[in-house]
C-alpha cells in the first residue's frame, strides 16, 4: 500500500503556489502584446517575495517592448541586484542601455554576458550594434562576422543571422562593394524580419549604383549618404556625407542632407546651423529650404517652417513629399484652403503613391469635412492597395464617418488582421464598436491601443474612451 500510495504521488501534477501562476499569467499576456495585463501579472509575482530576480526580468521585458527604456532599465538592474550572474538580464540590460544612448555602458555589458555565453547570437548582434552606433565600424564588423561564422547555428537565431549579414553589407558598403553585395543578397533572401529585407534591398540596389559609378569619389559618398537616410540610419549616413564634403566641400546637395542627418541624430543646434548655411551658400537651391522647413517645424516653429517650405514649393513646385510637409504646416497654422489644395495638388503628382492618397484621405478625415471626398479616395486606394493597413484603416474610419458603422467594423478589423500592431487602428475599431454598443469588444480594443501605442496621441484617446465605458 506505501509502495501504491508513493507511485501515485509521482502522478499527482505539482500545485503552483500563486508567484508561479502569476508569472505564467503574466507570459501568456507578455506573448500576445497585452502589456498592461502582463505587468499586473508581474507586479504580482513579486509582492510575495521582492527579492526574486524573475519578477523584475519580466516586467522590464515588459517596460522594453513599450520603449520605456528608463523604466526597463530600473527592473534589469533590481533584477541583477537580486542575482547577478543572470544572462537574459544582462543582455536584456544592454539592449536598454543601447537605446538610451549609453553606448560604452551597453557594449561592456554585452560582453559580460557574451563571457558567459559565448554563442548567444542575439547578445552578440547587439553588441556590433552598440558599436556601430558608437561610430566603431571596424569592431561592429568582427562582430558581425563573429555571429554568423557560428559552426552550428540553431533555427532561432536566423533572425540574428539576417540581420548580421545587413550589418555587414552596411558596413561594408564604402570599401568593399562586392562584398557588401554579397552580405545585402542574403539579407534580403531571408524572410525572418520583412522591413530588413526591404531595407537590404534599398542599399542593395544603391550598392549596384555605386559600382558602376568608377572614381567619382564624393559623389559615391554623397549617394550612399542619401541611401542611409532612406533606411533611418543616420550615424552611417553623416560619415558618408562628411566624407563627401571633405572631397568638394561646396557639395551643396551633400551639406543639405548632412544637415537633416544632424537632425535625425539629436543634433538640433548643429542642424539649424548647417541647413542655414546651405540656403545662403544657394538660396535657389530647394533641398536646403526643404529640410530647414522640416526641422523648424518639428520643433514648433511653425511660421519660420511655413516660410522656408514655401521658399523650397516656389523652386520646387512639382515635389510631392514637399507639397505634403507644406500643407501639413499650414493645416497646424489654421490655413485649411491651402492646405486642401496642396494635399489635392500632391494627390495629382503621385496617383500610383500609397502614402501620399492615404494621407490625402486622411487630411479630410482628421478635420471631419469633405468625408465623402476621403471615402472616395480611400476605396480607390485599398482597391489598388488591399494588403496595406494604413489604406484599409483609413477606409475604415471614412466609413464610419459617413455613416456606415457596420461596412466600418468589417474594414478596420481588416486593417488589424494586415497590422495587428497598430495603436490607432485598434483604437477607431474600438470607437466602432462602441457606437454599435458593444462595449465589451470596444474595451478591448481601447485596452489593445493603449498597449500598443509607442508614445502617440491614440493611448491618451484610448484611455479616456475606456473611461466612457467602465466609468469612474
Amino acid at each position: 500500500m506505501l509502495l501504491l500510495l508513493s507511485s501515485l504521488s509521482l502522478l499527482t501534477p505539482p500545485v503552483l503556489v500563486p508567484p508561479v501562476l502569476s508569472i505564467r499569467e503574466g507570459d501568456t499576456h507578455l506573448a500576445a502584446k497585452e502589456f498592461a495585463q502582463a505587468e499586473r501579472s508581474y507586479q504580482a509575482a513579486g509582492s510575495f517575495d521582492r527579492k526574486q530576480a524573475l519578477p523584475h526580468l519580466r516586467l522590464a521585458q515588459v517596460y522594453a517592448a513599450r520603449g520605456q527604456y528608463d523604466r526597463a532599465k530600473a527592473e534589469y538592474e533590481a533584477a541583477l541586484s537580486s542575482r547577478a550572474d543572470d544572462v537574459p538580464a544582462q543582455v536584456g540590460l544592454g539592449i536598454v542601455e543601447m537605446e538610451l544612448g549609453e553606448l560604452a555602458e551597453a557594449a561592456r555589458r554585452l560582453d559580460q554576458a557574451l563571457d558567459r555565453q559565448p554563442h548567444l547570437a542575439q547578445a552578440r548582434y547587439y553588441l556590433g550594434l552598440a558599436y556601430l552606433r558608437d561610430g566603431k565600424l571596424d569592431r561592429a564588423a568582427k562582430e558581425f562576422a563573429t555571429l554568423l561564422k557560428e559552426p552550428t547555428p540553431v533555427p532561432r537565431d536566423g533572425a540574428w543571422r539576417q540581420k548580421a549579414h545587413y550589418r555587414l553589407g552596411q558596413i561594408l558598403l564604402a570599401t568593399d562593394t562586392d562584398a557588401a553585395i554579397t552580405h545585402l543578397q542574403e539579407a534580403t533572401r531571408s524572410q525572418e524580419d520583412r522591413q530588413v529585407a526591404d531595407d537590404a534591398g534599398v542599399l542593395l540596389a544603391i550598392a549596384q549604383a555605386v559600382k558602376n559609378q568608377g572614381n567619382r569619389e564624393a559623389y559615391t559618398s554623397a549617394l550612399l549618404g542619401h541611401a542611409f537616410l532612406k533606411v533611418h540610419e543616420p550615424v552611417l549616413a553623416r560619415r558618408q556625407l562628411e566624407a563627401a564634403l571633405s572631397r568638394e566641400p561646396d557639395y551643396v546637395d551633400a551639406l543639405s542632407y548632412l544637415g537633416y542627418a544632424y537632425w535625425l541624430e539629436g543634433m538640433p543646434d548643429k542642424a539649424l546651423e548647417t541647413l542655414a548655411k546651405v540656403t545662403a551658400l544657394e538660396p535657389d537651391q530647394p533641398l536646403g529650404h526643404y529640410f530647414l522647413g522640416i526641422v523648424l517645424a518639428r520643433l514648433k516653429h511653425i511660421d519660420e517652417a511655413a516660410a522656408e517650405l514655401e521658399r523650397a514649393a516656389r523652386l520646387d513646385p512639382d515635389d510631392a513629399a514637399l507639397l505634403i510637409e507644406l500643407a501639413d504646416v499650414l493645416a497646424n497654422r489654421g490655413d485649411y484652403a491651402r492646405a486642401e489644395a496642396l494635399f489635392e495638388r500632391a494627390g495629382v503628382l503621385e496617383p500610383d503613391n500609397p502614402e501620399i492618397q492615404t494621407l490625402l484621405a486622411r487630411f479630410y478625415l482628421d478635420r471631419a469635412y469633405r468625408v465623402e471626398r476621403a471615402l472616395t479616395i480611400a476605396e480607390r486606394a485599398v482597391d489598388r492597395w488591399p494588403d496595406r493597413a494604413d489604406a484599409t484603416g483609413a477606409l475604415g474610419w471614412a466609413l464610419y464617418a459617413t455613416g456606415r458603422p457596420d461596412d466600418a467594423r468589417e474594414a478596420l478589423q481588416r486593417a488589424a488582421d494586415i497590422d495587428p500592431d497598430s495603436a490607432e487602428i485598434h483604437y477607431r475599431l474600438g470607437v466602432v464598436l462602441q457606437h454599435l454598443g458593444e462595449n465589451a469588444s470596444a474595451a478591448l480594443e481601447y485596452q489593445r491601443a493603449i498597449d500598443l501605442d509607442r508614445g502617440t496621441r491614440y493611448a491618451e484617446r484610448a484611455m479616456n474612451a475606456l473611461n466612457t465605458i467602465e466609468g469612474p
